[in-house]
């Protein structure tokens, strides 16, 4: 198998996790902004029998949450 092959399997092994599914449609329909310049952490909370917690790939539908950080308009 090369390189380039290996690469794909792991990227195609991500896209098909249920929170990445998930999170791209969120933003596609708007409930995530994605705001220039802003910073947002993405709390991915997993169920405790997910595979994920134990280095292996999603199988459970996680919760989602957005933290943003105030910006420096927000500050002052």
């Amino acid at each position: 198998m090369s390189a380039r092959s290996a690469r794909r399997r792991r990227a195609e092994a991500y896209l098909s996790q249920p929170y990445v599914a998930k999170l791209n449609m969120a933003i596609e329909a708007g409930a995530i902004p994605l705001i220039p310049g802003a910073v947002a952490h993405l709390d991915v909370k997993h169920d405790g029998w997910c595979p994920k917690l134990r280095g292996g790939l999603c199988r459970c539908q996680p919760d989602l949450e957005v933290r943003w950080e105030p910006t420096a308009e927000v500050q002052a």
